[in-house]
């Protein structure tokens, strides 16, 4: 009789994880589709907006809240928080230690200090592309990177971290309605010459690569 129900107990923990795992198994496919169609809309915007600028045969502009220098004209603003790498540490209290008073052990074996990188919220304000420069206005301070200094941009779904000439540690920025139409911009922007004349190579194309 114990072996019966022993039997039983053990088919009903062996159903329960089958259950707890297909219903994971679920979650994780949801919100694998809810991201694809993200991306998915969010490149269709961006295709939009260069559907656009081949109509029009010149970038929307905006009117931006600082002033920006001469012959220099915005094209993107939005609100985000920005990150950045900052050393940090974590401890590990050794083994056999016997509490004697509030945070005060002693004995056991001496503790372990490792450093490590951790991408940290710093400041929260606007970020500005123009034609020249990208500009952050943050709420304790302001960031100025030229687009000629501008190494590579990795997109998120919800944000870009550019990596800046002559800087160790990029800077991320999340928060903005279309992470993939500020990388595909500022990529396209540094192809335009001096002249101001847009590049006439398949813009299509090279859509199709960035947001891959």
């Amino acid at each position: 009789m114990e072996m019966a129900q022993g039997l039983v107990a053990l088919l009903i923990i062996i159903g329960v994880i089958i259950l707890v795992y297909k219903y994971r198994k679920k979650i994780e496919l949801q919100k694998s589709e809810k991201r694809k169609a993200i991306i998915q809309s969010k490149a269709n915007e961006v295709k939009g907006y260069f559907d656009l600028v081949n109509r029009e045969k010149k970038l929307p502009t905006i009117d931006t809240y600082i002033m920006l220098k001469k012959d220099e004209v915005g094209y993107l603003q939005d609100s985000v928080r920005l990150f950045e790498l900052r050393a940090a540490r974590k401890s590990t209290r050794g083994g056999g230690a016997v509490r004697v008073a509030k945070g005060v052990y002693i004995g056991g074996t001496s503790g372990i200090s490792r450093s490590f990188d951790e991408l940290r919220e710093i400041d929260s304000g606007r970020l500005i592309l123009t034609n020249q420069r990208i500009i952050f206005d943050g709420n304790n301070n302001t960031r100025d990177i030229k687009l000629d200094k501008i190494i590579s941009v990795a997109e998120y779904i919800d944000g870009i971290e550019i990596a800046i000439e002559g800087k160790a540690k990029s800077q991320t920025y999340i928060g903005m309605s279309n992470p993939y139409l500020w990388k595909t911009l500022i990529y396209y922007i540094r192809q335009i010459p001096e002249s101001g004349e847009l590049p006439t190579a398949d813009i299509e194309a090279k859509l199709d690569q960035q947001l891959v």
